[in-house]
């Protein structure tokens, strides 16, 4: 009769133990909390680490941000367009942000994203697009670290929000750009995709849009008179070989 009694501790003690064991596993607690911020503010928190630095380049995917989440929280970070990075190095020069460009995988390809997000307990390299403020400076090395600093001057501000998202093929462009808004480059001293330079500052506000054909004219008949001059010396030369 006893070996057939039943046995009513039996399910509740098997129960009572995978509860246990999945408590025990983490099973039923909440994931790790996201913390959003922008980068000025991660920066500044000593619970996040950012290492904000240049690469040898003056314009394009000009900056790399390294940010190790702990392990408390993840961390999800905002960089607003127009944010400016100063240079630790005064030779080198203030960069203005346009956006994020993605996250840097190790074989150096950039995922796409439009903000920088790191797991908790993580590390992660970020790719900034950004542009040099300051014409004459060098452009800051990979080892340059940089402090965030306030929004960029209203001409610049402007030029950045006329400029295309992160990723365009126009770089240069925009950077010539700034450099009219901070430095007041001249189209004589631009590259020959100027024209682009010019729409992206009649887009920003900063030059009438019949300025652009003065100048495609004034640069038109420069070149004639290059032509004209080179061809007179030439026949000019010649003539001399002639007699």
């Amino acid at each position: 009769m006893e070996e057939n009694a039943p046995r009513v501790g039996g399910p509740l003690l098997g129960l009572t133990l995978v509860l246990l064991g999945l408590t025990l596993a983490g099973w039923g607690q909440e994931p790790c909390p996201w913390q959003e911020l922008d980068l000025a503010a991660a920066q500044r928190s000593d619970q996040i680490g950012v290492r904000i630095v240049g690469s040898d380049n003056f314009h394009g995917d000009a900056i790399r941000v390294t940010v190790t989440a702990s392990a408390a929280s993840s961390i999800r970070i905002t960089v607003k367009p127009g944010t400016v990075l100063e240079s630790t190095v005064p030779d080198e020069q203030d960069m203005v942000v346009l956006g994020v460009r993605g996250k840097l995988d190790e074989a150096l390809y950039i995922e796409r994203s439009d903000h920088i997000e790191v797991g908790c307990g993580e590390t992660a390299t970020y790719v900034l697009e950004a542009y040099c403020l300051e014409l004459e400076k060098d452009a800051p090395a990979s080892s340059t670290e940089f402090r965030v600093g306030g929004p960029a001057p209203e001409p610049v501000l402007a030029v950045v929000e006329a400029s295309p998202p992160p990723g365009s093929d126009i770089s240069f462009a925009i950077q010539q750009a700034v450099w009219v808004a901070t430095d007041d480059l001249t189209s004589a001293e631009m590259a020959p995709d100027d024209a682009v330079t010019m729409q992206i500052l009649v887009d920003a506000g900063l030059v009438e849009a019949g300025e652009i054909a003065e100048i495609v004219e004034g640069e038109n008949m420069l070149t004639v008179r290059v032509i004209v001059a080179v061809s007179l010396l030439l026949l000019g030369v010649v003539a001399l070989l002639i007699l």
